[in-house]
């Protein structure tokens, strides 16, 4: 397991060092000196944990080779991960699920689907993992990049690039904003596109990350009275912008 986590920290590890098994016979000391009773079992166990990952990120960083570009961008790349798996959005209270297909309101409520994370990283982590696997020195792409990881398997998850407007929507998906604050946050990120599509764009991309199960949409319960005139405000909201209907049918 502790491979699978953290594979291509420890392949940039091996890289730079000169000495790669004098580093693991320090980490085994390291983590004999936190934890001398574990054994069998539990040592197995331990290497599955939160405390191993902590322990271990913990250890590297006051290693000399931490100070290396490929072991600094892969330690960020595990604190951005860190990060994201700490933000735990849960459905609101009071509202009922959108199916996939529905006909969006302003009011509705996006929140990411509870295994996806969403990870912003400073520069292309495809292009410093390729350079690792040819043992090349790596062609740095700064800006911002986007990633979502999903489940593979049981504690494995796997890591996929997306769109820089993908990932804005996505961490603005946080369960306690409704569509139209969301866009209002987001639209501003968003600036390499023609501002007089630039909302609707952005609607049918929501419902396209809805239908990949990237997202769930909750929407608040009302009554039938407060339910009408909610949609009449969205048809009104809609004409407005161009003549557009914002809230498109998919």
């Amino acid at each position: 397991m502790a491979l699978v986590r953290f594979r291509w920290l420890l392949c940039a590890l091996e890289q730079v060092s000169d000495d790669f098994l004098a580093f693991l016979e320090q980490w085994r000391a390291h983590r004999v000196s936190l934890h001398p009773r574990l054994s069998g079992p539990d040592l197995r166990h331990y290497y599955r944990t939160e405390q191993f990952r902590d322990d271990f990120l913990l250890f590297v960083r006051g290693y000399e080779l931490a100070k290396t570009e490929h072991v600094a961008a892969l330690l960020d790349y595990q604190d951005a991960l860190r990060l994201s798996s700490h933000r735990n959005e849960t459905e609101p209270p009071g509202c009922d699920a959108v199916p996939i297909g529905a006909r969006l309101r302003w009011t509705d409520i996006p929140v990411r689907e509870k295994h996806t994370r969403v990870v912003q990283l400073t520069y292309d982590i495809q292009l410093l993992i390729d350079a690792l696997k040819r043992r090349a020195v790596p062609v740095w792409d700064r800006g911002p990049h986007f990633y979502i990881t999903r489940k593979a398997s049981a504690g494995v998850d796997r890591l996929h690039g997306v769109s820089n407007w993908v990932g804005c929507l996505l961490s603005a998906c946080d369960g306690q904003r409704t569509i139209r604050d969301m866009l209002d946050c987001v639209l501003p990120q968003v600036l390499d596109l023609e501002e007089s599509v630039r909302e609707y764009a952005l609607v049918k991309l929501l419902q396209g990350i809805h239908a990949q199960g990237l997202i769930d949409i909750y929407r608040p319960r009302t009554t039938h009275h407060a339910r009408r005139s909610g949609i009449a405000r969205s048809r009104r909201e809609a004409a407005s912008y161009s003549g557009k209907r914002i809230l498109p049918e998919s």
